[in-house]
């Protein structure tokens, strides 16, 4: 025998289904069916998701010990079979970065999301962080006055906010938008770049969805922070309008936003977004902000941006680069900072938002001159007093009318008011609440009045700019 000299007989070859146990293969593998293609993606050892062709998938199977051949008295081979049962139990409708998402898989709405990346957040620990709070500080213009404290201690409220809702996976929190305004060189860009740092690093450029009536909004949706500038927006009174829309959706209305891939249906997820606005703070570049009326007032920041010292020289060559690193190291140290000795001052805090939605007072003046309601007062001191000497009264329809029949506005009035009464009820409505001293609601049984006094003296009285406004609104 040969067992008698230390040999084994040769066993036959095994002709069943091998022994091979697929569960924690099939929980690894998922198939990707969006509308647009198909595909696999499987779970790597190191936590992440790696996209797969079919072939792909197989050589991976084939080395995990499944088998590829179709074995006596089965209908297809173990990968094959394995194949089928991931596409009926494992399919994902959308693979790729959510804002606010961890890796892994998600549920909303009845569809499954497999998130393949996630914010890369600051790990907060003690220590200084000078170069921030110089820049911060700086920015905000503490040092200033009290405005500049409001100022910083509001953005402060906002980042606090924001770390922690992002940090805890909380989608539903709402916040402001914040709009960085100042004059060129005064560190918006950076400042811009620090927010979004704090907030995991990832950002894009959202113009083309929120300003150009685009629908598609698939690259937004991997980000957290969505920027926007006066270069890509526009000044004129609809646009503005639809801008202001898009601020109230993305602030308060995160929890179910529509996901719009190019080629694929829509389908709804839950984002976190956070929205920061860039502009100069001339009242021309002001104008593409929207106007400041009560559907979108409290869901913006106004901070003035300041000119300040940089705490560092970066004129040299990579001086900027290392600038910018030095900021970097500092953030897990102004983190624990923020995160366990600041506390929102009692009269900044808000409970919708955490932190009131302030209005830095010279922006807020120059936007509030920019608004639909500033033009129609514009109008009304360039005719309603030719024939009227200090008070007019009647509805907001006698008004238009007088406006459009008027020869100096009458071009101006059209465009504004269009064809309705109700824009001119509206502005008016706004122009008691902003200038109750100018306009007043008086209130019959059968019809509203309007109360309109004329300016007490030239400084009141918007005749002597209002060539200037209307032009920007591109009347």
């Amino acid at each position: 025998k040969l067992s008698d000299f230390g040999f084994k007989a040769q066993q036959p070859k095994e002709t069943a289904k091998s022994k091979v146990n697929t569960k924690p293969m099939i929980d690894r593998c998922f198939y990707v069916n969006d509308g647009k293609g198909s595909k696999y993606a499987f779970n790597l050892d190191s936590g992440g998701y790696l996209p797969q062709k079919e072939a792909d998938l197989k050589r991976r199977l084939k080395k995990s010990g499944m088998s590829s051949d179709t074995m006596m008295g089965e209908n297809c081979s173990e990968i094959d079979s394995l194949l089928v049962d991931i596409q009926d139990n494992n399919r994902v409708h959308y693979m790729g970065g959510l804002a606010g998402h961890p890796i892994g898989i998600f549920e909303h709405a009845g569809n499954k999301f497999l998130v393949d990346s996630e914010a890369s957040l600051h790990q907060p620990i003690k220590g200084d962080f000078p170069l921030l709070k110089a820049v911060l500080e700086g920015i905000t213009g503490k040092h200033i006055g009290d405005e500049g404290a409001k100022q910083l201690n509001v953005l402060m409220g906002w980042i606090k906010r924001s770390y922690i809702a992002l940090r805890d996976h909380n989608r539903t929190t709402a916040q402001q938008a914040v709009v960085l305004a100042g004059e060129r060189g005064a560190g918006k860009s950076l400042t811009s770049e620090i927010l979004i740092s704090l907030l995991g690093g990832r950002s894009v450029d959202a113009s083309r969805y929120m300003l150009k009536d685009n629908d598609f909004n698939g690259d937004l949706c991997g980000c957290e922070v969505l920027l926007l500038d006066d270069k890509s927006a526009s000044s004129k009174i609809n646009e503005r309008l639809r801008f202001a829309s898009q601020i109230k959706t993305h602030t308060v209305a995160t929890n179910n936003i529509s996901l719009h891939r190019k080629g694929c249906d829509a389908i709804p997820v839950s984002l976190f977004w956070r929205i920061i606005i860039c502009v100069n703070d001339n009242a021309e570049s002001l104008t593409v902000l929207p106007p400041l009326n009560e559907d979108v007032a409290d869901k913006l920041i106004l901070l003035k941006g300041h000119k300040f010292d940089m705490p560092w020289d970066t004129s040299g060559d990579g001086a900027r680069e290392e600038f910018w690193n030095a900021l970097v190291a500092e953030m897990p140290h102004f983190l624990h900072w923020l995160l366990n000795d600041y506390d929102i001052p009692a009269e900044l805090q808000e409970t919708r938002y955490g932190v009131i939605s302030y209005h830095h007072p010279e922006i807020a003046e120059k936007l509030n001159s920019q608004s639909p309601e500033y033009v129609l007062l514009s109008l009304i001191d360039q005719a309603l007093w030719e024939d009227v000497e200090s008070l007019w009264k009647g509805t907001a329809s006698e008004l238009r009318a007088i406006l459009i029949q008027n020869g100096k506005s009458r071009i101006r009035a059209k465009s504004l008011l269009g064809g309705f009464d109700e824009a001119t009820g509206t502005y008016l409505g706004r122009l008691a609440s902003k200038y109750p001293e100018r306009v007043q609601s008086s209130r019959t049984s059968s019809s509203r009045d309007w109360i309109i006094n004329a300016p007490k003296s030239d400084n009141d009285a918007m005749t002597p700019t209002s060539k200037k406004v209307l032009k920007k609104f591109g009347f």
